[in-house]
């Protein structure tokens, strides 16, 4: 199996991060981690951290849902 990207170009966000990306407030991304609608990784019961890809897509479902809505 090859990977495009080495494990060194792996970005990990906080859900501080993630936020300031998405340009929403902690809360929302609280609120679509507990909605399932957006990607994450969770280490023990408290801590959630996202890759790049999990924050594009869910940016880009977001875009797509808009659209369908109008």
């Amino acid at each position: 199996m090859t990977h495009n990207a080495s494990n060194t170009d792996l970005q990990i966000y906080t859900v501080k991060q993630a936020a300031k990306l998405l340009k929403v407030s902690e809360k929302t991304i609280y609120r679509r981690v507990e909605a399932g609608l957006m990607p994450h990784r969770r280490f023990g019961t408290r801590l959630i951290r996202f890759t790049r890809e999990d924050i594009l897509g869910s940016m880009q479902r977001r875009a797509s849902r808009a659209e369908i809505l109008g």
